[in-house]
C-alpha cells in the first residue's frame, strides 16, 4: 500500500521515498511468502494434493494471482489459520477426523451398488458441535 501511495504522491525527499518503497516491497514479499506457506498447508490438509500439483498451483498463484496470495498471507497470519490447519492435520494423522473416512467409505459402497448418496445422508456424516465437544472432552460427558 505504501509502495503504491509513493507513486501517486511522491515524497519531496527522495531518500524517504526510497525507504517507503523498500518497506512496501518488503511487506509485499513478506505477505507473499506467508500466503505461499498457507496455500501449501491448506491444499495439503483439505485437498490432499500431491507435491507436483501443489507446485503448479503455487507457481500460478505467485505469478498470476499475487494479490490473492498476499491477501491469503494476511489472512493466514492475522487469523491464526496456521494453528487451525495444524490441528486438523494432527487429527487426520491420529485418525480422529473420521467424517471424511466415513464419507469415502460410504461413497465407495454407494458407487459400487449404484446408489447415489443424498444431501441428508452426507449431512449425517458430519458431526455436530456437541459431538465434537464430547469427543474432545470425554471426561465432561460422564
Amino acid at each position: 500500500m505504501v509502495y503504491g501511495y509513493t507513486y501517486g504522491k511522491p515524497f519531496e525527499d527522495e531518500l524517504w521515498q526510497n525507504i517507503a518503497q523498500t518497506a512496501g516491497i518488503l511487506g509485499f514479499v513478506y505477505l507473499l511468502i506467508f500466503g505461499a506457506i498457507g496455500f501449501l498447508l491448506f491444499s495439503k490438509v483439505y485437498f490432499h494434493a500431491t507435491k507436483a500439483l501443489q507446485a503448479v498451483f503455487l507457481i500460478l498463484s505467485l505469478f498470476m494471482l499475487s494479490q490473492f496470495t498476499v491477501f491469503f498471507g494476511l489472512f493466514y497470519i492475522s487469523t491464526g489459520l496456521h494453528q487451525r490447519l495444524l490441528d486438523v492435520k494432527e487429527e487426520q494423522a491420529e485418525g480422529k477426523n473420521d467424517a471424511s473416512a466415513a464419507y469415502a467409505d460410504h461413497h465407495s459402497t454407494a458407487k459400487n451398488s449404484g446408489h447415489k448418496m443424498s444431501l441428508s445422508e452426507r449431512a449425517n456424516l458430519v458431526s455436530t458441535m456437541e459431538e465434537e465437544e464430547n469427543r474432545r472432552n470425554p471426561e465432561e460427558e460422564a
